[in-house]
């Protein structure tokens, strides 16, 4: 489900509701009846990751909703000595050694990718329930910029490197999802990038999935 969003080159409180603006009037528009114009699935629903609507506004009903379901912290995953020192590098000095020819954009990536996805439940990336698949996306994205540093040289990739960098989920993508922080939006894709996302792109840099 593709939506058109207007690109916006940064956040402001202002310009998120520019953003709504624009955004609920073509969401309308696709919704003639009960379900949605485009693919014909139903309308968002409650979801079961949120407290019963008949406990809403009751305090201490919802805390012990979230008690009982929600996972607690995990403990740190089992990771070699390798993993560990990975992520725990600084944006400088991963691309020193990705200049250097010293790591690759998969092996940092693959580290990120799988801390990521062990704390999945606590919300740090969106989309889960509607794109589970997004850390084998960002996975093949950084195989595709070592394959563009081996055939055309590390600095093709510059001067980012493909360094990851997580994209706010407001912002405009046209490979992840695109809500623009509407839930009625939340599983549509903007038809162009943010122009944030764009210069991330141009530079060699690695999208890092949609974040809170």
């Amino acid at each position: 489900r593709r939506l058109t969003m207007t690109p916006l080159p940064c956040s402001s409180p202002m310009m998120n509701i520019l953003a709504l603006s624009t955004l609920l009037p073509l969401y309308a528009a696709t919704q003639p009846s009960d379900t949605c114009a485009v693919t014909g699935t139903a309308k968002p629903s409650w979801k079961n990751s949120f407290p019963p609507k008949n406990i809403a506004g009751d305090g201490p009903a919802v805390a012990a909703w979230f008690e009982a379901n929600i996972d607690h912290l995990k403990p740190p995953p089992p990771m070699t000595d390798r993993e560990k020192y990975l992520v725990k590098m600084s944006a400088t000095e991963f691309i020193k050694l990705r200049k250097a020819d010293k790591i690759t954009c998969y092996e940092y990536a693959s580290a990120l990718a799988s801390r990521a996805t062990y704390y999945r439940h606590m919300n740090q990336f969106m989309y889960w329930d509607v794109f589970p698949d997004q850390m084998e996306k960002f996975l093949k994205d950084s195989q595709a910029l070592d394959e563009k540093a081996r055939t055309e040289g590390v600095a093709s990739i510059g001067p980012l490197y493909c360094l990851p960098v997580p994209q706010k989920g407001t912002m405009a993508t046209k490979e992840y999802p695109s809500s623009a922080g509407v839930g009625l939006l939340h599983s549509y894709y903007a038809t162009d990038d943010a122009d944030a996302v764009k210069l991330l792109k141009k530079n060699g840099g690695l999208g890092f999935g949609k974040t809170m």
